[in-house]
């Protein structure tokens, strides 16, 4: 398949699959000998958006989130059939802002995908099948150098972690290098 792997996740059945830099997703076969390989077919319209794959997640109804380069695929795992999905207002597949790089099932609503995009910490909550989009913009503008920590925010009835920052020096773009 493809040797440099950038995503692990288990679906619902005990499937692995893996997500790599330029070799789409593989699935581990169910006898342990090889892999299935789903990949982007340029100018077909189907299969994934992008080949290089940055995370993975799978829901307790055999969906597989795939976060890539140019924005989220979800595949049925029992069909392979893979829906494409952009960042609503970036739909060209090459925009900056279609990079997934995190995606979380929230567990207390299984329907609600949580997905961290590349610009402006944009989050995003996709419902199962996307039917409704929410979007918040958060944006940090830190004041100094060292460590700052950002405390954790309700959403619901759930709690996200502390995130701790090292702000070490200044960039060209930002004024800091996180």
């Amino acid at each position: 398949s493809h040797n440099h792997i950038t995503a692990v996740t288990e679906d619902s059945s005990g499937a692995l699959w893996f997500g790599t830099d330029g070799g789409g997703v593989c699935r581990l076969n169910p006898d342990g000998r090889g892999f299935t390989r789903f990949v982007h077919r340029p100018g077909s319209g189907t299969g994934l958006v992008s080949n290089f794959i940055i995370v993975l997640t799978a829901d307790a109804s055999g969906l597989l989130y795939i976060g890539s380069e140019h924005g989220l695929n979800i595949m049925d795992t029992r069909t392979g059939n893979i829906t494409r999905h952009t960042i609503p207002g970036h739909e060209a597949e090459t925009h900056m802002n279609n990079w997934i790089f995190d995606l979380y099932l929230d567990r207390s609503n299984r329907s609600d995908l949580w997905i961290g995009t590349s610009t402006g910490s944009r989050i995003q909550i996709i419902n199962g099948r996307q039917s409704a989009t929410r979007t918040w913009q958060i944006s940090l503008s830190p004041k100094r150098l060292g460590t700052i920590e950002v405390p954790p925010i309700a959403v619901g009835s759930e709690m996200t972690k502390p995130l701790v920052m090292s702000l070490l020096g200044t960039s060209r773009d930002t004024g800091f290098d996180i």
